[in-house]
């Protein structure tokens, strides 16, 4: 099928005319009728417009061996703004959660450093602890 074919299929489908598909897509009937009959393709806006009018993928559209997705199609879609969220949170979560693992692992190094004189690794021992278990407190904030 050709574009100008699935573009008279679909809008039949829907049951819009020539004149209401270019009402919605802000074109003139003669456009929609020249692209109907293969003497011409829309802009790149328009094609947006028309999938999205007859919910069909730029595929389906454009191309002559696509099929029509179907709404039972498995899988699960994001926007770009939703996964690059998902992606900056999964960082920020890791880079917590690594320095807090770090930290935490640091903090026996001054007893091994001070031969286990308590007067001299308590304290850099719990500073150092402390860090560290901020550092993964705040990941559960994330």
């Amino acid at each position: 099928m050709t574009f100008g074919e699935k573009l008279v299929s679909l809008r039949k489908e829907k049951g819009l005319s020539q004149e209401a598909l270019a009402e919605q897509l802000g074109t003139t009937r003669q456009a929609v009728s020249k692209w109907e009959n293969g003497q011409g393709y829309p802009e790149t806006e328009k094609l947006l417009m028309i999938g999205n009018v007859f919910e069909v993928s730029m595929d389906f559209l454009l191309k002559d061996s696509v099929e029509p997705r179907s709404e039972q199609e498995a899988g699960y879609y994001v926007s770009k703004e939703m996964a690059e969220g998902y992606l900056v949170y999964s960082r920020k979560y890791a880079r917590s959660l690594s320095f807090g693992i770090f930290f935490l692992a640091l903090a026996f190094v001054p007893y091994y450093l001070f031969e286990r004189d308590v007067a001299y690794y308590l304290l850099p021992t719990v500073i150092i602890a402390t860090v560290g278990i901020g550092f993964l407190a705040s990941t559960s904030l994330f």
